[in-house]
């Protein structure tokens, strides 16, 4: 009997027997041998499961699947996953309590947590079922009680004949801590999570989210859009996106993902054009940044360098900062900087985003090798950075500061803490990103540290 004739022969009889009491998908996601026979077919087609991440607490849902791959221990494994041992326990207590109004209403409550349609266990192995995210259109009949049993077998079969996608994320929430973490199955198998967003209902009243990220040294480059294989690569990463990035607690989570993912940090960032400023190796990104305390410095060297004495007197007014004179001739200013960015910044990056991404080139081409073999590697880094800003950085750990957008009061308390650090006027600072790590006073609140962040993972096998 073929893999699929025991899954169809399982599922009849599962069917069979709780016909009409509940939907089919619940019925089949609650029995242990379709589920595991389930597995097995999957595993045929290439579905890969991760092992447990040792930095995250035991995840009871990744335990539950790797049972359904091992085909033993699935019992023990689904109690695990729905907590029903202690549920019964609770349940127990609660009758054993004399005052009757909180007895009753106890084990109202226990009774229905019990009886659940969708536990933990089924939220792990619909992902199988489906081979998708999303329930397809064609699976609704499976939601519904009078779905007859020859009909939800053959679409169950139906589904299960087709290729599941190549990555699959499932959330995984601890059952205990309430902390949230994300397992991926599929082509690149993964277990991870977000040490400081534990839980959508925490996060950190910091002004300032701190990372560390690991750079070979050499050019680091800024860009909000990349071309070619590269860039198709990125947008596969944001679909991809586990998290709720609307979300602001979890935004604050955004950079580690990126960082996991490719080695690229990743920043929200305004519409209008963004000056890169580099001074004594901070660099900082703001829409309108401030170059009064320098202006008479870069003026002086913009004459030495031959730039002519009209062109100084358009620059004067937007150097110094001064008030009332709006009209600057941007065009001028464009030119300028773009010869002289050491002076004035790189100015004008495309902004086809709404994120800044930073990374260095080295992991760009890295990726690229992967994508595209050896031969076509330098083609997609060129088209990848086609709009980007290349600056020269050192070796050794970069330290991004980025405000926290998750609260209002804090988010507008780190704008004042950034231009302290750079002694300037900034207004509307994105980030910034420094050789050393940064003194930004004594108060607690200033600064939060997220994880440092890992290495990327290897890339997606060529071709």
């Amino acid at each position: 009997m073929s893999g699929l004739s025991r899954i169809a022969a399982r599922a009849e009889q599962v069917l069979a027997d709780g016909c009409g009491r509940r939907a089919p998908v619940h019925l089949l996601l609650g029995d242990d041998a379709f589920c595991a026979l389930m597995m097995r077919h999957r595993m045929g087609q290439e579905v890969k499961l991760p092992d447990q991440d040792g930095a995250l607490p035991a995840s009871a849902r990744l335990a539950f699947l790797h049972a359904l791959a091992a085909g033993e221990g699935v019992a023990e494994a689904r109690e695990g996953c729905d907590g029903r041992r202690t549920m019964l326990a609770r349940l127990a207590r609660a009758r054993e309590t004399s005052d009757l109004s909180i007895r009753d209403l106890l084990v109202r409550s226990l009774e229905e947590i019990l009886d659940r349609e969708t536990p933990n266990s089924h939220w792990a192995a619909q992902y199988l079922l489906y081979g998708s995210e999303q329930i397809p259109q064609s699976a609704i009949p499976l939601h519904e009680k009078e779905t007859p049993v020859g009909r939800a077998v053959d679409l169950v079969l139906g589904l299960l004949r087709r290729a599941p996608e190549r990555e699959l994320t499932i959330s995984d929430r601890d059952p205990v801590s309430d902390a949230v973490g994300f397992i991926r199955i599929g082509h690149r198998p993964a277990h991870f999570g977000f040490p400081e967003t534990g839980s959508p209902r925490t996060g950190t009243n910091a002004a300032l989210l701190h990372y560390e990220i690991d750079h070979p040294g050499g050019p680091f480059c800024l860009f909000t859009a990349a071309d070619g294989p590269i860039g198709e690569r990125m947008d596969e990463i944001q679909e991809a996106c586990p998290l709720y990035i609307n979300d602001p607690h979890q935004l604050m989570a955004l950079n580690t993902y990126w960082l996991r993912e490719i080695g690229a940090f990743c920043v929200p960032c305004g519409d209008t054009q963004i000056t890169f400023l580099d001074r004594d190796g901070v660099i900082s990104a703001s829409e309108y940044p401030d170059l009064s305390a320098d202006a008479e410095r870069i003026l002086e060297e913009l004459g030495a360098r031959g730039v002519d004495e009209s062109k100084l007197d358009g620059l004067t007014p937007f150097l110094r900062g001064e008030e009332g004179d709006p009209d600057h001739d941007w065009d001028l200013i464009d030119q300028v900087s773009g010869a002289h960015p050491d002076l004035m910044g790189h100015l004008g990056m495309d902004i086809d985003r709404s994120q800044i991404f930073g990374v260095p080139r080295a992991r760009l081409e890295a990726l690229a090798r992967d994508l595209c073999g050896s031969d076509l590697a330098e083609a997609a880094v060129g088209a990848a950075l086609s709009g980007a800003v290349t600056l020269d950085l050192p070796a050794g750990p970069l330290h991004l500061y980025v405000p926290n957008v998750a609260t209002t009061s804090r988010s507008e308390a780190a704008e004042p803490l950034l231009n302290a650090v750079t002694g300037r006027r900034d207004r509307e600072l994105m980030f910034l990103l420094a050789a050393r790590a940064l003194d930004l006073g004594p108060d607690p609140h200033s600064v939060s540290t997220m994880r440092r962040a890992p290495a990327p993972e290897a890339g997606p096998e060529p071709g």
